[in-house]
């Protein structure tokens, strides 16, 4: 194994994440709402398994900048490049505990790739498959149904503030304008419909 590769490097992190651990997901799931992803949170779909539901690759997007109590839609490119990040790691079925260990998420999986499979792919081409991937799901919504007004969080997240953190309140008004702003940085409507190219990939 060459050294410093992704595989020894998520050895030497100590592997998968064991049974009965606090996940990402416990940790993360109560901030969700109000970072940089909040327009993500609302409006991706989320598979059924609780750890894939948190943005993937938090540690890897820059939301340093970003104050999660005053979130603007000047960040939805943030739930972008996390949400792409996501639908790789989903579509290679690699575990999210795996995303730390990547410097470079989509050029380390294309020699992954390359090395199980043969394949030659690139890692535009990877970051463009997550992007069909992420619009594949967007497309399965509409046939089943979904309309922009789905696209929300419960009242009662957008009505109180957090206990222990007044200054931490997300109105509608604030996360509609996210969800518009996640929508276009999509290439998609403001109201979330693909654009006709799109829906006829």
């Amino acid at each position: 194994m060459r050294s410093g590769s992704v595989v020894q490097r998520w050895a030497e992190d100590g592997g998968a994440h064991q049974p009965g651990e606090t996940s990402l997901g416990d940790l993360y799931g109560s901030e969700a709402i109000l970072s940089g992803t909040v327009a993500q949170s609302s409006a991706e779909v989320r598979p059924p398994c609780p750890d894939r539901a948190v943005p993937a690759d938090r540690e890897s997007v820059d939301l340093a900048a970003v104050d999660r109590r005053n979130v603007g839609p000047e960040s939805a490119h943030l739930a972008v490049e996390s949400e792409d990040r996501a639908a790789l790691l989903d579509s290679l079925i690699l575990c999210k505990f795996l995303r730390g260990v990547f410097s470079d998420l989509f050029a380390e999986s294309a020699e992954i790739l390359q090395l199980v499979t043969g394949w030659d792919v690139t890692a535009a081409e990877l970051h463009e498959t997550a992007q069909r991937i992420v619009t594949g799901k967007k497309r399965f919504n509409i046939l089943a149904g979904w309309t922009p007004a789905e696209d929300t969080l419960p009242e009662r997240m957008l009505q109180q503030a957090l206990p222990d953190d007044p200054r931490a309140h997300l109105s509608a008004a604030r996360l509609q304008a996210l969800v518009k702003a996640y929508n276009l940085a999509r290439g998609w409507s403001e109201e979330g419909w693909l654009p006709a190219e799109s829906a006829h990939d």
